[in-house]
């Protein structure tokens, strides 16, 4: 008996000394983000701003109304420094705040495609602790470090460019895209002035049926050593689609995004480390006209837009070897193009026309022949200073069958109705004989009766 008793006070006891020391770990940091995006490649302030997220670790702790009273960020240059606890980029030390929303890194930040592996730990305080209430809150010690998180600096001199040059097709402008970038500028004429325009504008578009996507390539070797990383910068104006040796080099869609060219051009940052191989590898663009070149304008802007130009690239790569020995691959005369691929018409106002017979094969894979591609040309470097795009991508994220077809006329005429309004694009499956199959897709969003 006196034997169960003296076990059942060990197990209070011991009940009583876990209780406080559940509450020292109640906290768990979460959700850490750089300039409002999870691991983002690219970015080109200096000091950064860094966020996170304070939760209950877990509910059967006992601990309620978790505040953060103090938070110590590390920054370093690789993983294997964060993991032991090493901040060489940036130690802030115990900070008393509760701020975990914009928080300035104040690290070093000089070196372009520099690397920043990051956590955070903070300290809280709790307004109930098992039960009871405290108006000054319990103290509930210090979480564990965060999940690391990273983020990489972008471009941040343009001398950083290296030799990288803008390119371009032989494409040339229409006479009368050439009349818009000859306007006066959008705030230097009035809006009644461009509209009366538009009428003319509108019937020398009228006739368009050739604006060509631009497809650009480059072959380059990789040496056999260990790869750390390889990063690539890219502007492709107006649209670009990057592939490495024959696979796309991300599910992004309609990059880049509507600027003033005038004012600022974009570029994005991808990660192609899994991409690459030993020894002979491919890159592959493919640029389409976009808001940088509007086949046919309609906006008010685009009428008197001086930037109007054909597509063009601007690209640097940089591999990474384990040994620390670096390599760069960049856009410039030496780089192939061809405007014979199947895309014949690509207008943000006015689609896409798509030709199947032209298709170039794997035109983005090593060893492709290239008897009727043409030297890349040097292109005039335009207005706008590069900046990144920091902005979360165009993605495809899901796919909605057609809740009815209807034919018309016993013609080869549908309409597809669909179950609500959406941005997207059809994906039409025919079969047929090459040549003999023609299809034109239209949208329309019908009035809700």
């Amino acid at each position: 008996m006196a034997y169960s008793m003296n076990k059942l006070t060990s197990l209070a006891l011991t009940a009583l000394l876990l209780a406080p020391m559940a509450s020292l770990h109640a906290a768990e940091v979460a959700n850490l983000r750089c300039e409002y995006r999870e691991n983002p490649l690219g970015i080109d302030v200096t000091k950064p701003r860094l966020s996170w997220v304070t939760e209950e670790r877990s509910h059967e702790s006992g601990v309620r109304g978790l505040r953060q009273t103090a938070y110590q960020v590390l920054v370093a240059s690789s993983g294997e420094l964060l993991k032991n606890d090493q901040g060489d980029l940036w130690d802030s030390g115990k900070v008393e705040s509760d701020e975990s929303l914009n928080v300035e890194y104040k690290g070093k930040a000089d070196k372009s495609g520099q690397g920043c592996f990051w956590k955070v730990r903070v300290w809280t305080s709790s307004t109930e602790v098992r039960g009871q209430r405290s108006e000054e809150g319990e103290k509930a010690g210090c979480s564990g470090w965060s999940s690391p998180a990273m983020w990489t600096m972008g471009v941040l001199n343009p001398e950083d460019w290296g030799t990288a040059k803008w390119i371009k097709s032989d494409l040339e402008l229409y006479d009368y895209q050439k009349e818009l970038k000859g306007m006066a500028d959008h705030d230097r004429e009035s809006e009644d002035a461009m509209w009366a325009r538009a009428p003319g504008i509108r019937s020398k578009t009228a006739g368009i049926d050739e604006a060509p996507a631009v497809w650009l390539r480059k072959e380059f070797p990789a040496s056999g050593k260990p790869l750390r990383s390889a990063r690539v910068c890219v502007s492709g104006l107006g649209y670009y689609e990057l592939y490495i040796n024959g696979t796309k080099a991300n599910d992004h869609h309609l990059n880049v995004a509507p600027y003033d060219y005038d004012k600022a051009v974009p570029y994005q940052v991808h990660d192609i480390t899994q991409l690459l191989r030993s020894g002979d590898n491919a890159i592959g663009v493919m640029l389409g006209n976009g808001y940088f070149n509007p086949v046919v304008p309609s906006l008010l802007r685009e009428y008197a837009a001086d930037y109007i130009d054909t597509p063009r690239l601007l690209l640097y790569m940089f591999l990474e070897y384990e040994d620390g020995s670096v390599q760069r691959v960049v856009s410039d005369g030496t780089w192939k193009f061809t405007t014979g691929g199947p895309i014949r018409f690509n207008s943000v106002r006015a689609g896409e026309t798509y030709d199947a017979r032209r298709e170039l094969g794997h035109w983005s894979s090593p060893g492709y022949k290239m008897e009727s591609w043409k030297d890349a040309l040097v292109a005039e470097v335009p207005t706008g200073h590069l900046v990144n795009q920091n902005l979360p991508p165009v993605r495809r994220i899901a796919e909605i069958p057609q809740t009815r077809t209807k034919n018309y006329h016993q013609i080869s005429r549908y309409r597809q109705s669909y179950s609500r309004a959406l941005p997207g694009m059809p994906l039409p499956m025919q079969r047929g004989r090459r040549g003999d199959l023609r299809a034109e897709v239209r949208f329309q969003r019908l009035p809700v009766c």
